[in-house]
C-alpha cells in the first residue's frame, strides 16, 4: 500500500496550489495546463492529494474534500491505523482550509515553481560535491557546478501552456496591477514619473546607458534601493568598482559635510541619509559581489543568489567590463560583448528575474551639437539591441555646459521597451552631491 507521512515544512505554495483546487473547480485544470506535476511537491503527503485529484479529474469526477480523503483511505489499504488515518484527514482538512484566493492562482503557482527550482538547485549541488573528491582542480569544480546549476535552473514543462491560459493569465495580471491588489510582475524603480512611462518585469534585460560623469551609478543605486525595499532582494555584480570603493562612495554622498582631509573620515552622516541607501534598520536586501569579473562567473554568482538568497533582481555595472573565458574569449571584441548579451538575457529568461544593465556608450556622440544619446550610440554591437527587452537613456546637460538652465535635471530617456512608447524622457533631480536620484517635488518643477 501507499506509504503516508504527513509534511512538517512543506512550502506555502503547495498548500495554497492544492487548498485552491480542491475548492475550486476550474483551479485544476488551469494549475495542470501551466505544468504542474507530481514531483513539484516536496512531500509524500502532498504528492498523493495532486495525484487523487489528478485522478478523479481524469475519471470525470470534481475533486473535493470529501472524495480526496475517501481516495487516499483506499490508497493507504486495509492495515491502515488510526493514528495514520487521522493524521491523513487532519492533513486534507488543513490543506482545504488555507487562506487563499482564486485571482492569485498565477502568483500561487509562481511561487511553486521557484520552490522546485530552489529545491533543484540544491540538489544539483550536493550532487555535484559528492561527486568530485578533494584535491580536484578548482577550476573543472566550478565548472561542474556551473553545469550542474545550468542543468536544473529552470524546470521545462512536458506540456508547455496554451494561448488561452497565456491570455488569460496576462489579462488578470493587467488587473491586478492596475488595481493595486498584488504586485504582478512590474518592478517599480521608485520614480514616479518613470514608473508611469517605463515598465520593468521580471525575466527582462533592461540596458541604462550614458556617456561617464552623467551618473549611471548612482541611478542604479537608487532605484536598487528601492526594490530592495518593496520588490525583492538585489545583488549588484560591481565589476567597475570593488564592493569597499561602492561602499566609500555611497557612505561620502550620506554624510552631511563631506570628507574630511586629515584623517579620511566622514563626519556624522544623518540617520535619514544613511536609510535611503541601507534601509531603516540597516537590512536592506542589498548584495554586492566585486569578485565575480567574467560573464560564466557572473552566471554561477546569479544562479547561488537566486538560490540561496531569493534574489530576484540583478544589477551588471557594467556590461563591456565582463570578461569571457573558453572559446569565446578568442573572438573580437564585437563577438565577446554580443556572447555576454545573450548570456545575461538567458540568465533572466531561465530565472525570471530581471537583470539591469550600465552599458557604456560610443564616443562619436561628443561630435554631435545634440548630446543626448539614441540606439545607435551603444557600444561595440548591435547585439546590445536585439537582446534589449528595454533600454534607458541619461544625459545631464550640465556635463557639456556649465551654465545649464537646470543643473540638477538628469533626464531619463526611453530608448526601447517592448511594451510601451519609445522615443520620450522623463525627468529626475540629481545632485552628485547627495548621490541620491529621485522625483522632483512640485515646488522645484514649478520653478519655486
Amino acid at each position: 500500500g501507499l506509504s503516508y507521512d504527513a509534511p512538517t515544512a512543506a512550502p506555502q505554495s503547495e498548500r495554497r496550489v492544492l487548498g485552491l483546487c480542491l475548492r475550486n473547480s476550474t483551479a485544476l485544470p488551469e494549475a495542470r495546463a501551466r505544468g504542474v506535476r507530481t514531483d513539484w511537491f516536496s512531500t509524500q503527503g502532498h504528492r498523493s492529494i495532486w495525484s487523487a485529484m489528478v485522478e478523479q479529474a481524469e475519471r470525470g469526477m470534481l475533486p473535493d474534500e470529501a472524495t480526496v480523503t475517501d481516495q487516499l483511505a483506499r490508497d493507504v489499504g486495509p492495515d491502515r491505523t488510526w493514528d495514520r488515518w487521522a493524521s491523513m484527514v487532519e492533513h486534507v482538512r488543513g490543506v482545504v482550509t488555507t487562506q487563499v484566493s482564486r485571482k492569485r492562482l498565477p502568483s500561487y503557482l509562481t511561487a511553486l515553481r521557484s520552490e522546485v527550482e530552489r529545491r533543484a538547485l540544491v540538489d544539483a549541488a550536493r550532487s555535484v560535491i559528492h561527486q568530485h573528491n578533494e584535491g580536484e582542480p578548482t577550476e573543472e569544480l566550478r565548472q561542474a557546478m556551473a553545469d550542474g546549476l545550468s542543468d536544473t535552473a529552470a524546470t521545462d514543462d512536458d506540456t508547455p501552456p496554451t494561448m488561452a491560459a497565456i491570455v488569460m493569465d496576462a489579462a488578470q495580471r493587467a488587473v491586478d496591477e492596475a488595481s493595486g491588489a498584488v504586485a504582478g510582475n512590474i518592478v517599480r524603480t521608485g520614480l514616479g514619473a518613470l514608473d508611469r512611462t517605463f515598465r520593468m518585469r521580471y525575466g527582462d534585460l533592461v540596458l541604462v546607458g550614458a556617456r561617464p560623469s552623467m551618473g549611471k551609478t548612482h541611478f542604479l543605486l537608487s532605484i536598487l534601493a528601492h526594490i530592495a525595499q518593496h520588490c525583492a532582494p538585489v545583488q549588484v555584480q560591481s565589476i567597475e568598482m570593488s564592493s569597499d570603493a561602492l561602499g566609500d562612495r555611497v557612505f561620502g554622498h550620506a554624510a552631511s559635510d563631506g570628507w574630511e582631509e586629515d584623517a579620511s573620515l566622514c563626519k556624522a552622516a544623518t540617520p535619514e541619509a544613511l536609510a535611503r541607501w541601507v534601509g531603516p534598520d540597516g537590512d536592506l536586501p542589498v548584495y554586492i559581489d566585486s569578485r565575480s569579473m567574467s560573464i560564466e562567473r557572473i552566471e554561477r554568482a546569479v544562479y547561488v543568489a537566486h538560490a540561496s538568497r531569493g534574489c530576484r533582481v540583478f544589477v551588471v555595472d557594467y556590461l563591456q567590463l565582463a570578461q569571457v573565458q573558453g572559446d569565446a574569449a578568442r573572438r573580437n571584441r564585437e563577438q565577446e560583448v554580443a556572447h555576454v548579451s545573450r548570456a545575461l538575457k538567458r540568465i533572466a529568461k531561465r530565472l525570471s528575474v530581471l537583470v539591469i544593465c550600465a552599458v557604456q556608450l560610443n564616443r562619436a556622440l561628443e561630435a554631435r551639437s545634440d548630446k543626448r544619446p539614441i540606439l545607435s550610440d551603444l557600444r561595440d554591437t548591435g547585439q546590445l539591441e536585439q537582446d534589449a527587452d528595454g533600454i534607458l537613456f541619461l544625459y545631464r546637460d550640465v556635463v557639456y555646459h556649465d551654465e545649464a538652465d537646470n543643473p540638477d535635471t538628469l533626464e531619463i530617456g526611453v530608448g526601447k521597451q517592448r511594451n510601451g512608447a519609445r522615443g520620450t524622457t522623463v525627468f529626475a533631480h540629481y545632485r552628485p552631491g547627495t548621490g541620491f536620484v529621485r522625483d522632483f517635488t512640485y515646488g522645484e518643477a514649478m520653478g519655486q
